[in-house]
């Protein structure tokens, strides 16, 4: 019986309604307790694992183990049973989205909302390492955000109970590779503890704050990397995050769990200290207001004896009047020091501040210079891009008509260095709707129009091959996509075809793109390539002549429900391709070779959230 058989059947006091998500051994769906009238999540172990005992008996040990955790950042757990050879664990209904979906849409996290979130799933572990319990599995998946925005843990299903003997074999691996602490790979470094939670909980840090997880590649080659690697620092991946961040995530990250941060609250007191003072120098007082002078703690212990000492003394001649000489030369030796130390630092900030200026204003006049030596003003090339108009333009009738456009070139071509560079689009996040066309799609011929050069002639930028084709000859899709100021570039990249729609990845980028609608336009979304290891392989069993995709399309597809009701189950396999892409202030255009006998293709895309697909045929 496949998974999603269930939908619409009663599993013992529960009504199941429709599928939530898919993970390694259960589904979760959201079902109706018909004996206490709310709605819950059920958790559904996968058919094929019932027969295992030693699965089973985990499963259930997962309802257990997170029953006993009343904690308001873990989610709640209602019931555990079986019905018809179904088992299942009932648990709070959480609206929001998981972290890891959330990561899908904006790849990276500002820093203070890293901050709060390593804050809330490290009180739940602190609660958790308190009596007895290990998660082992921290991951974004098993991170919900609330409608809230609150923090609630889930997924207890392999955490191990330290005052009780474990279910997994001697020698097994258990947990999610990217997440996964040394002692967790290699039982001879030490064993699986509280430490292994918080090595995965700085992972996730890293994730959240660069867009990437600490080690890419194969399965073997990430958990080799776990062992012996050391990731590159957070704010060289990405400068927005402060360099003081670097080591908190490293102590963390300590191969060896001894050398490890000693709890996760620790870790998250540390890190939020970090993204709270970035540069690790204190701010400038405001003007008139006193600035305290930061002692090194052994200085302060040497004056404080000091001063005990002198007091002593003091106490015992008190007939004698003391010499103060020697204790206003100390301090003036204090101040003396002092002073030179912030002097020197102010000396050498203006002088680096000085360099950094020379060094700006260097590139500045090079890039004056370079642009001097274009020699193309912006008329010259206007009417280089544009050339005079004929009469008439063939303009496409309807967004769904499929124009003609040759195909842009396989070279990149270099954009002028006048031109201006703009961001790439990012769709409109919308929830996929799975739905019909309100018309077919037409190769009819465009119907020519009378076209006005007044937009064309006034932009500036690289137009050429069927980019350049397409936008000077449909009026609306130069008025769409606005004047182009990059260039086109050549880009690995891979497309596969749904019953509902396409998938595109960009190399460059990384970015998957995802259409829906069948027909010959629809909505878009853009995602970060999530590539998630454990999806490389299938899964499932495609029905005949359907295929289940993998690797980054797999994640996708496989983790959130909208895509896959919207899309369906794939008709083609990934091709790996050479596209080409071109961003506009208002969206971008993408370029598809001839596949499985569709002809070359040209994918308009607007911010809107909507694309329209044209035919190249040359």
């Amino acid at each position: 019986m496949r998974i999603e058989d269930l939908i619409g059947k009663q599993l013992g006091r529960y009504k199941i309604n429709h599928i939530l998500g898919r993970g390694g051994m259960a589904a979760v769906f959201e079902a109706e307790d018909t004996m206490l009238r709310r709605l819950v999540a059920l958790k559904v172990l996968y058919a094929q694992y019932v027969a295992d005992a030693n699965l089973v008996e985990r499963f259930r040990r997962e309802a257990i183990l997170a029953a006993r955790l009343e904690h308001a950042h873990i989610v709640p757990i209602y019931d555990v049973g079986e019905a018809d050879g179904v088992v299942y664990i009932a648990m709070k209904l959480l609206t929001g989205q998981s972290l890891q979906d959330s990561l899908l849409i904006d790849s990276t996290l500002s820093p203070e909302r890293v901050g709060e979130i390593v804050r809330q799933v490290a009180s739940a572990l602190d609660y958790a390492h308190g009596r007895g319990v290990v998660h082992r599995d921290i991951k974004p998946g098993n991170v919900m955000l609330d409608a809230d925005n609150q923090v609630v843990l889930t997924d207890f299903g392999i955490a191990k109970s330290l005052d009780a003997p474990g279910l997994t074999t001697t020698g097994v691996m258990v947990g999610t590779p990217d997440y996964m602490a040394p002692e967790q790979i290699d039982s001879k470094i030490g064993p699986v503890d509280a430490r292994a939670d918080i090595y995965a909980l700085a992972v996730m840090a890293y994730r959240m704050l660069t867009g990437a997880r600490p080690f890419d590649g194969s399965t073997t080659d990430i958990l080799l990397a776990h062992l012996s690697r050391v990731p590159e620092a957070a704010s060289l991946r990405n400068p927005h995050v402060p360099p003081s961040i670097d080591a908190v995530l490293s102590a963390a990250l300590a191969k060896n769990p001894a050398d490890r941060t000693k709890s996760a609250g620790l870790f998250a007191r540390a890190l939020n200290e970090a993204i709270g003072s970035p540069t690790g120098i204190a701010a400038t007082p405001p003007p008139g207001a006193k600035q305290a002078v930061v002692i090194p703690s052994v200085a302060a212990e040497q004056i404080v004896a000091k001063a005990q000492g002198a007091t002593q003394t003091s106490a015992i001649t008190r007939r004698k009047r003391p010499s103060t000489w020697p204790i206003l030369l100390l301090i003036g030796l204090i101040i003396t020091g002092v002073l030179m130390f912030v002097t020197d630092t102010v000396l050498d900030n203006r002088q680096e501040a000085k360099q950094t200026l020379a060094t700006e204003a260097a590139e500045r006049g090079q890039y004056q210079t370079q642009v001097a030596q274009i020699g193309i003003t912006q008329t010259a090339l206007a009417a280089q891009i544009n050339p005079t108009p004929t009469a008439t333009m063939p303009v496409s009738s309807t967004a769904t008509v499929e124009a003609s456009a040759p195909s842009p070139t396989a070279e990149a071509a270099q954009p002028s260095q006048a031109a201006q560079t703009t961001a790439r689009p990012v769709a409109t996040q919308v929830v996929p709707i799975a739905s019909s066309p309100t018309s077919a799609p037409t190769n009819n011929p465009p119907t020519p129009i009378v076209a006005t050069p007044t937009v064309l002639a006034a932009c500036v930028g690289p137009l050429q091959g069927g980019f350049g084709t397409l936008w000077r000859t449909n009026l609306n899709i130069a008025e769409a996509l606005g004047c182009p100021s990059s260039g086109e570039a050549a880009s690995t990249a891979s497309i596969q075809y749904f019953d509902g729609g396409m998938m595109y990845w960009v190399g460059n980028s990384d970015q998957i793109y995802v259409y829906y609608g069948a027909a010959a336009s629809g909505s878009w979304q853009s995602f970060a390539n999530p590539n998630d290891p454990s999806y490389d392989e299938p899964r499932e069993t495609a029905p005949a002549g359907k295929l289940e995709p993998i690797r980054g399309f797999g994640t996708l597809w496989h983790t959130i429900s909208a895509i896959r009701s919207a899309l369906s189950w794939a008709n083609s396999p990934e091709y790996p391709i050479t596209g080409v892409v071109q961003y506009f202030p208002n969206g971008m255009m993408l370029f598809s070779p001839a596949l499985e006998g569709r002809p070359d293709r040209i994918w308009v895309m607007t911010n809107d959230g909507s694309w329209s697909r044209y035919t190249d045929p040359n």
